[in-house]
């Protein structure tokens, strides 16, 4: 739905703005995490055992020993969607939840508001700002429970915690979000 509301809003209003649901180019960030702060793990070996990984400067990718193949292996993160604004090259994630009134979808959102994935999504985008948002939908956000837990969790986040309203009001909402918290960073 955030998906298909901003895409549209795009198109008709910003066409120097594009969205991409899932975006792929995160599928292995724990790896060059890994290689950056552990790059013993990476050294070239003689010879390579099944399931062993290396990295290949050739193709910019890790890739995984299975039988006598070498395959890509994808050890990351695929977030919900990608704003780019095309003129500037800037990216912004959102990673969005929809959870009705119980379970743990928020948590699983947590990963991406920890320090360290902050500065690594940071780094990866080439951003000088908050390069995430969270946003949350469904009947867990009528609750007042939910929306305490999800206020006090991610209030370092700002504008960047949306909790998303039903119907209508959630194209405006997302764009006056848009234009207000996300258009002004990308721009620059």
């Amino acid at each position: 739905m955030i998906f298909g509301i901003l895409d549209t809003y795009f198109k008709e209003h910003r066409p120097d703005y594009k969205i991409i649901a899932h975006p792929t180019i995160f599928d292995q960030l724990m790896l060059e995490f890994d290689r950056k702060h552990f790059p013993a793990h990476f050294l070239p070996k003689e010879e390579y055992a099944e399931g062993d990984i290396y990295y290949s400067e050739v193709k910019k990718r890790f890739l995984q020993k299975i039988g006598n193949k070498w395959k890509d292996v994808k050890l990351g993160i695929i977030p919900d969607h990608l704003i780019t604004n095309i003129k500037t090259g800037k990216s912004f994630l959102i990673e969005a939840k929809h959870q009705n009134d119980g379970g743990n979808a928020h948590e699983r959102c947590a990963k991406y508001a920890t320090p360290s994935m902050i500065d690594i999504l940071k780094e990866k985008l080439h951003a000088d700002y908050h390069p995430i948002a969270y946003m949350f939908g469904g009947p867990m956000v009528n609750s007042m429970k939910y929306q305490l837990e999800l206020k006090m969790c991610y209030s370092f986040a700002g504008n960047h915690l949306v909790l998303l309203k039903e119907g209508p009001e959630m194209v405006d909402q997302l764009v006056q979000w848009f234009e207000k918290s996300v258009k002004p960073v990308l721009d620059s």
